[in-house]
C-alpha cells in the first residue's frame, strides 16, 4: 500500500483513495500533487481565490497596487481566525464607511492607511461573521 502526502495539510493518505491533481511546471515537467479528498482541495483553491480578491480591493480602496508586504502579514493574521471568504466579505461590506473616514482623517502614508483600514476590519470582523452566519 503506497501512500502520498497531503499537499495542505501533510496527513499521509493512501494513494489508491487520495485525490491527485496534474500539474505543469514552468519548465513543462507534469507533477501529481495529492490531497486528501477533492473537497479539501476545492475549499483550498476557493480561499486562494479571496486571498487574492482581497489583495485587489485593498489595491482599489487605495486607488494603486500595494507593493510592500504589510498588508500580505495583516491579512494572514486575520487568517488564523477567520477564512478569506470571510475576510472579503467584511472588507466589502466596509468599504465604503471606511473609505469615507480615512478621508476625514487625512493619513497620508500607505502603511497608516493599511493600518486603518486593517483596524476597521478586525474590530468589526467577529460581528459580521456571526450575523453573516444567520
Amino acid at each position: 500500500m503506497a501512500t502520498v502526502k497531503c499537499k495542505i495539510c501533510g496527513k499521509q493518505v493512501d494513494k489508491s483513495i487520495a485525490y491527485k491533481v496534474e500539474s505543469v511546471s514552468k519548465s513543462g515537467k507534469k507533477t501529481n500533487k495529492y490531497f486528501c479528498s477533492e473537497e479539501e482541495y476545492q475549499f483550498e483553491e476557493k480561499e486562494k481565490e479571496y486571498f487574492r480578491k482581497t489583495q485587489y480591493l485593498t489595491d482599489d480602496m487605495l486607488g494603486y497596487p500595494i507593493t510592500n508586504n504589510s498588508r500580505n502579514k495583516f491579512l494572514s493574521k486575520l487568517h488564523e481566525i477567520y477564512s478569506y471568504e470571510t475576510i472579503y466579505k467584511c472588507f466589502e461590506y466596509y468599504k465604503d464607511d471606511t473609505l469615507k473616514y480615512m478621508e476625514k482623517k487625512c493619513i497620508e502614508s500607505e502603511y497608516g492607511k493599511l493600518r486603518y483600514i486593517f483596524s476597521v476590519i478586525e474590530n468589526n470582523i467577529k460581528d459580521f461573521s456571526v450575523s453573516q452566519q444567520s
